[in-house]
């Protein structure tokens, strides 16, 4: 939550009061959303994850969809964000935030409990433990690589990558 209400707001942390999972982005604060909106921009915000309007992140975003706990996959917000550029009944620019938390614990089946055991236990993870996170990891980073690829595939045709900024980060 912490990084990004940082990327949301260009102020750090601690000059908004928010250190983890718990805390909420101060209303105060203005958002790059309130800043695009106020320049005349449709915005939208879909999430599955701490991205959430209970966390004070729907601030000049007209349009919010996601759930706070994970429930859908990426693609599936991807496709929510596409449904809703569909929808729009003008060419006004728009300011459209796409974030999946799919690639945080759990990796599939393997919870976050299940890793801190295996660094607990004595000797520390086996070379099969940490065989089995890893896959579960890049199984995860894979399914959210092919729905990014898909969704500029998309916008390509619709005409929308060229005159569109894609920050993806991490």
């Amino acid at each position: 939550v912490a990084s990004h209400a940082s990327l949301m707001t260009g102020k750090y942390p601690w000059d908004l009061g928010v250190w983890d999972g718990l805390d909420r982005l101060p209303e105060h604060s203005p958002t790059l959303a309130t800043r695009f909106e106020k320049a005349g921009y449709e915005t939208g915000l879909f999430s599955n994850g701490f991205v959430h309007e209970a966390f004070g992140f729907a601030t000049g975003f007209k349009t919010v969809r996601g759930e706070l706990v994970t429930k859908s996959g990426p693609d599936q917000i991807m496709k929510d964000a596409l449904d809703w550029l569909d929808a729009r009944t003008s060419d006004t620019s728009f300011f459209l935030f796409v974030h999946t938390n799919d690639v945080a614990l759990p990796y599939g089946n393997v919870t976050a409990q299940e890793i801190a055991d295996m660094h607990t236990q004595e000797g520390g993870p086996s070379a099969e433990q940490s065989a089995r996170v890893q896959s579960a990891y890049h199984a995860e980073v894979q399914k959210v690589d092919l729905a990014v690829g898909a969704f500029l595939e998309e916008l390509i045709a619709r005409g929308l990558l060229e005159n569109t900024i894609v920050v993806i980060t991490s």
